[in-house]
């Protein structure tokens, strides 16, 4: 945020964030107008906690900000390793869009010995809540590997859908302390196998309480009609 961005939010009335840590800058910053925090919310009508089909195969969603082919095949690695017998896929997010020769780099790399792929399908932020509320139940968790612009949203849908997430400890937010954590890219081993070996979800119904559009709006009406 540059000086005149700043020097213009010390003249507002009110200034609405979406998290503390948002709200600490700003007071860093010498701004001392009244700072509300309204989180990001959720549409409960799609992500929502499902029954899981059974299946043989354990799925991972990995988001990206950008292509890191090497982090994506440490968690094949270390999916094949920690499950032993049963199939690892992973599907990834990329948050931009994605050159085809990009696409056929990363299927080149992750081509199984049986033909079959261990790294699903791509999207990218274009696609709508609905398509995402899909790939949320069609997978077990959600790897972060930086939360990026926009992340928190997508970290809150998730967690709605009842799957437990692995992301960097610097991302930790206030909405989420569920979560499985690592310092180092190492320690994802010991998150797979916290999840897989304990018990996940437990936060969906809390997050679709708590960060509901219906209630993030309702708190935000009471505070015009304080205005």
């Amino acid at each position: 945020m540059n000086d005149r961005w700043i020097e213009y939010l010390r003249n507002v009335n009110e200034i609405w964030v979406d998290s503390e840590g948002n709200r600490e800058f700003l007071r860093k910053q010498n701004i001392r107008v009244p700072i509300q925090v309204y989180p990001f919310g959720i549409n409960r009508n799609y992500f929502r906690m499902e029954e899981k089909e059974i299946r043989d195969e354990i799925r991972f969603l990995v988001v990206l900000e950008d292509v890191e082919v090497e982090f994506l095949k440490m968690i094949c690695d270390l999916g094949e390793r920690i499950f032993g017998g049963r199939k690892v896929v992973v599907f990834v997010y990329v948050r931009r869009v994605m050159e085809e020769y990009e696409k056929d780099r990363i299927k080149r790399v992750f081509e199984g010995e049986d033909g079959d792929l261990m790294v699903g399908f791509f999207i990218n932020m274009r696609e709508q809540e609905q398509e995402r509320a899909v790939l949320y139940h069609f997978v077990d968790c959600v790897i972060f590997y930086e939360m990026g612009r926009g992340g928190k949203g997508m970290m809150l849908e998730a967690a709605a859908c009842g799957l437990p997430i692995i992301m960097p400890e610097g991302e930790r937010m206030e909405i989420l302390q569920e979560g499985y954590f690592y310092h180092r890219i190492e320690e994802i081993e010991r998150c797979m196998r916290e999840i897989f070996c304990g018990i996940r979800g437990e936060h969906g119904k809390r997050i679709r309480e708590e960060y509901s559009y219906e209630r993030i709006a309702k708190q935000m009406a009471e505070r015009l009609k304080e205005l």
